[in-house]
């Protein structure tokens, strides 16, 4: 099961086991096939954080890590 919960504007997700082993740039490019041009400006602006830091985009993930992804516009919690 994925556990997500929207925190401002960041949805945060607990990473499950059925997503290891992966790295961030292998989770968005091939499990989630996120657009070239969306990871180039999450990679540029930053916003993209993993348990609080910034990321190592090919350091491998582990469960229950914490990834925040600036999906939303407004300010709701």
């Amino acid at each position: 099961m994925i556990l997500s919960r929207r925190k401002g504007k960041y949805l945060e997700i607990e990473i499950p086991c059925e997503w290891l082993p992966a790295t961030l740039d292998s989770l968005l490019r091939n499990h989630w096939k996120a657009p070239k041009k969306l990871i180039h400006s999450w990679r540029m602006d930053q916003g993209i954080t993993l348990n609080g830091k910034k990321p190592d985009w090919n350091q491998p993930l582990t469960v229950k890590d914490k990834l925040m992804l600036p999906l939303f516009t407004d300010a709701k919690t």
